[in-house]
């Protein structure tokens, strides 16, 4: 594998060196956990007095708990990825869902906590490769830095060249930034929505549906609830009924670099694009019918969420598309709905 002349650089499992933008084969797993920040060479004393020789941190992508069982960390100084390089294992460590983890390095040390891996990161620059137990692997190639000077990402999760800036001293364990918000539209605030009460059995959720009888209104739709824009007759009480469906059409465009889906649903719901199941939340696995209900009943706290889910841009190349979403209820005593989604991209 040749190396790139890039002050940084990111390597994927199965191909060629390539900048942090370009999409690049890499492994499902070494996506899910990304290298987010770190620092080579640290002289400063943590709150307990001791002090390390620097420190990594990992961000975690996804909805779920990733435990790094099997999981290992390895330093090259060399600009080519090494099989043969020491590894610490990364065993009995976890990240929280869209959290970090701070692994100091104690170098020779022979620290017994797996969050003090015995490796030493080269000031001169080198590369630190973060591979998965199914063989999928992430490596940094990381430019000389001074003392306490941090190279890290703008905001957890950020990918792309322009997301990568050196910083003195860093956030060891904390998050590194807001997320911007993208800034294309391609359903946004208020716009309109078809909707039905009781999800049609079959083929709603696919383009070509004729959806011409169902009733049109802005977002946030529901009932029970303040601040929305259209309200719907949830049926007799103790008889609710179970799912409503919402169906809009948009156009998409070539060349996105980022994609980008609130959602508030109240209870669960189930995302579609194009007819293919994007996500679901608070909803049992399998096919659902229309008078399927949701896996619990969502808190007052919990009702008015905007809930952020990223999605592959590839997704909305030019031309239209269909987003469809059913939302059910927790119960056949449910009180309120609600639904309200937007899509952004850059």
């Amino acid at each position: 594998m040749r190396a790139v002349v890039l002050p940084l650089a990111l390597v994927a499992c199965g191909g060629a060196p390539r900048s942090p933008a370009a999409p690049g084969p890499v492994a499902p797993e070494a996506e899910i956990v990304q290298i987010n920040e770190l620092v080579s060479e640290s002289r400063l004393a943590l709150p307990d007095g001791r002090r390390s020789a620097g420190w990594v941190e990992l961000y975690a992508r996804g909805e779920a708990p990733v435990a790094l069982d099997g999981w290992t960390l390895s330093v090259d100084p060399h600009s080519d990825v090494d099989p043969e390089a020491p590894a610490a294992a990364l065993d009995g460590l976890e990240i929280e869902p869209g959290g970090v983890l701070l692994l100091l390095l104690s170098g020779d040390r022979g620290e017994a906590d797996p969050a003090w891996p015995p490796l030493l990161l080269d000031r001169a620059g080198g590369l630190l490769t973060l591979r998965s137990p199914a063989g999928g692997r992430w490596s940094l190639r990381h430019p000389a830095l001074a003392p306490d000077t941090a190279l890290g990402r703008r905001w957890d999760g950020c990918v792309g060249e322009a997301c990568w800036r050196e910083a003195p001293l860093g956030s060891p364990g904390l998050p590194n930034g807001p997320q911007p918000e993208p800034a294309e539209a391609f359903s946004d605030r208020g716009d309109p929505w078809r909707y039905i009460a009781g999800c049609p059995a079959d083929g709603w959720e696919r383009p070509g549906f004729d959806d011409s009888a169902w009733a049109e209104g802005p977002v946030p739709i529901g009932a029970g609830e303040d601040q929305l824009r259209t309200y719907v007759d949830l049926g007799p009480e103790g008889a609710r009924t179970a799912s409503f469906c919402f169906r809009r059409q948009i156009e998409g465009r070539d060349g996105l670099r980022r994609l980008e889906l609130r959602l508030r649903r109240d209870d669960g719901a189930q995302v579609f694009l194009d007819g293919v199941e994007l996500m679901r939340d608070v909803l049992p696995p399998g096919p659902l019918d229309r008078g399927a209900y949701a896996l619990r009943s969502v808190d007052e706290a919990e009702e008015a969420v905007y809930r952020r889910f990223e999605l592959d841009p590839a997704l909305l190349g030019a031309g239209p598309h269909t987003l469809a979403v059913a939302v059910h209820q927790g119960s056949a005593d449910s009180g309120d709905l609600a639904f309200d989604l937007w899509l952004r991209g850059e």
